[in-house]
């Protein structure tokens, strides 16, 4: 693969750019606002919840990178591989609450409880070593 796009929140990234020295993972950058995240729970335990707190016994899925979000509130947090999932086992009742975006969270009919914003998220391009030697042919082509 000659160019890859990726972001600053992939779990593993370190792996990409550590273990592969042909990498250049910075050769394009682009910051862009992420969907508002939220805490969200199912309709039908909304009723549990006083004030701003939520009970401790509650379950939270979430994706690592939001995970800190969450970890004054004592409950046990259950790290999923991204905020969709962390939607979908929300409404599946496979957990009482998650952190997730507001497009998964309407497409799971899921209620609001609290909104995090919307924080600037980190693209790159990179290019590996035989993709820099096809960019550099083409440059000195022109």
């Amino acid at each position: 693969m000659a160019f890859f796009w990726t972001c600053a929140v992939y779990y593993n990234l370190f792996k990409l750019f550590f273990e592969n020295p042909d990498t250049l993972p910075f050769f394009v950058s682009y910051v862009m606002l992420l969907d508002e995240m939220q805490l969200a729970t199912r309709q039908d335990l909304v009723g549990r919840v006083q004030g701003d707190g939520i009970p401790k016994n509650w379950k939270i899925a979430s994706h690592p990178s939001p995970a800190p979000l969450v970890r004054n509130l004592g409950c046990q947090v259950v790290l999923v591989n991204s905020n969709a999932v962390a939607a979908k086992s929300c409404s599946a009742g496979e957990i009482e609450a998650c952190i997730t975006t507001e497009m998964a969270r309407q497409i799971h009919k899921l209620v609001k409880l609290h909104s995090f914003g919307s924080p600037p998220m980190v693209f790159f391009g990179g290019i590996t070593a035989a993709g820099a030697e096809v960019i550099k042919e083409v440059y000195s082509s022109l």
